[in-house]
């Protein structure tokens, strides 16, 4: 158990550092909107109830195609390089946010951490 929380603690670190340092304006923005609109910062979220980080996302960018892309870029990519595995699939992801199906998206991170119990 210590293990697992362990790897997770690593990997929201790794996460929070990779984004901060490629998008540091619009991760503070997207930490104001989260606790505005959620009462929660973005990666307790994202880890939380991803699908309502990617709502937030669609209403802050308008559209299905930009909310798409900055899901990829601002948070799914990392989570990839994060993870170090490149099998984990970004479409199924993807897929998983817009459809709100927040269990599933945590059960693929899970997976890949090596862990079995859920966020």
């Amino acid at each position: 158990m210590a293990g697992s929380e362990a790897r997770l603690e690593e990997f929201r670190s790794c996460l929070y550092n990779h984004i901060r340092s490629r998008v540091p304006g619009i991760f503070s923005l997207l930490e104001l909107a989260c606790l505005r609109s959620y009462g929660v910062g973005v990666l307790d979220l994202l880890f939380e109830f991803p699908g309502r980080l990617y709502e937030l996302l669609l209403r802050y960018y308008g559209s299905t195609e930009a909310a798409d892309y900055a899901a990829t870029i601002i948070f799914l990519n990392p989570i990839v390089e994060c993870l170090g595995d490149v099998r984990l699939s970004r479409e199924k992801l993807l897929a998983s946010l817009k459809s709100f199906n927040d269990r599933y998206f945590l059960e693929l991170i899970s997976r890949y951490l090596g862990s079995t119990n859920e966020s």
